[in-house]
């Protein structure tokens, strides 16, 4: 099977990816305990299938997740160096993402009269937003991976 895919394929592959992924996560909240027409999961079922097609084709299919999870004892100084370098900018892109929602939703709550009429208007439900940001936090390094490496020849 032919791993390599052009650079302008993968990011469009990466796009794609989380652009499904956020949209799932927002067709959730929008959906969340409301009686909906039987069409409606089929665009959740969609926005799913679009994220892990994407994710196999980018991820898997390059072994890009292999390598960014690969065994130190596994990989060259190269290697090392280029997923070191993955990390490191994964860690501070979720930690910012993680502090612009935690600003957000202390100014969406305040925003309304007190936190007893935000709670009467609709409780929140964290376990969507914990989905996403959990797996933006597990996929993003070998996002930016394929978002960046020049080749896609890891074989291990």
């Amino acid at each position: 099977m032919n791993r390599q895919l052009s650079l302008t394929v993968r990011r469009a592959g990466v796009v794609i990816h989380y652009a499904a992924v956020a949209g799932l996560t927002i067709f959730l909240y929008a959906t969340l305990g409301q009686v909906t027409p039987l069409y409606v999961p089929v665009i959740g079922l969609v926005l799913i299938a679009i994220a892990l097609v994407s994710y196999l084709k980018v991820h898997v299919s390059t072994r890009l997740w292999k390598l960014a999870w690969a065994k130190p004892a596994l990989l060259d100084e190269r290697e090392m160096q280029v997923t070191r370098e993955a990390f490191r900018r994964s860690y501070n892109i979720v930690i910012t993402v993680g502090i612009l929602i935690a600003i957000l939703a202390f100014i969406i709550e305040n925003s309304y009269m007190s936190t007893e009429a935000f709670l009467e208007k609709r409780s929140f439900n964290a376990v969507p937003l914990m989905f996403a940001l959990v797996h933006f936090a597990k996929t993003l390094p070998a996002s930016i991976l394929a978002w960046s490496a020049r080749e896609t020849k890891w074989e291990r």
